[in-house]
């Protein structure tokens, strides 16, 4: 939230250069709210694929062994920085400066009821929205490298262009073949080194 005057700032100036103007209403809404959830998707994967976005601050989200609220909150400063890159079509679409921040801090808070096991399966919601469960599977150590589920709000981006696994069991969560940062600065400096 501190950042979000950063985000004020890119998206302000973007907006000069937005196709069209779109006014905020009820009916305009859920566009915004698809378009930048596409975009929190595309963000999410490519901090995923990246190896210098990994590296520069996605690695410091997936470090922990454990999965709770306060694991959706162990972000860095640098995500905040670099993800208003991937709002912008949000802004150049014609949606204003200040729905796509409000949308963009929504969907991270969102990611705080996602990441805890106290919730189990939801089967009428799991089917379209990311879910504890279904967002345990992206947190589940033994999935494949590139990552799974990398949904903000709905797993639909994750069914469209893959891959979405469906919520099982998960015995352990962090990242395959590295400890647990034993120390804060190691959240930081620890994706740069070898294991």
């Amino acid at each position: 939230i501190a950042l979000s005057g950063w985000w004020v700032l890119v998206y302000s100036f973007a907006s000069d250069f937005a196709f069209m103007r779109v006014e905020t209403s009820l009916l305009t809404l859920l566009p915004a709210v698809l378009l930048a959830d596409l975009c929190y998707y595309v963000e999410h994967r490519c901090a995923h694929r990246l190896r210098p976005l990994w590296m520069l601050y996605h690695a410091v989200h997936h470090s922990s062994p454990d999965y709770t609220v306060a694991t959706a909150y162990r972000v860095s400063c640098v995500n905040q920085l670099v993800a208003p890159l991937f709002y912008l079509p949000c802004v150049l679409a014609g949606f204003e400066p200040l729905l796509v921040v409000g949308l963009q801090v929504f969907t991270i808070h969102y990611q705080a009821w996602v990441h805890t096991r106290a919730i189990g399966r939801l089967p009428l919601l799991d089917a379209f929205l990311n879910t504890p469960a279904n967002h345990r599977m992206h947190h589940d150590i033994s999935m494949p490298a590139p990552g799974v589920n990398f949904a903000g709000i709905l797993v639909i981006w994750d069914r469209l262009f893959g891959p979405y696994a469906a919520p099982r069991d998960v015995r352990a969560f962090g990242i395959a073949g590295r400890r647990a940062p034993r120390h804060w600065h190691e959240l930081y400096t620890q994706p740069f080194g070898r294991e």
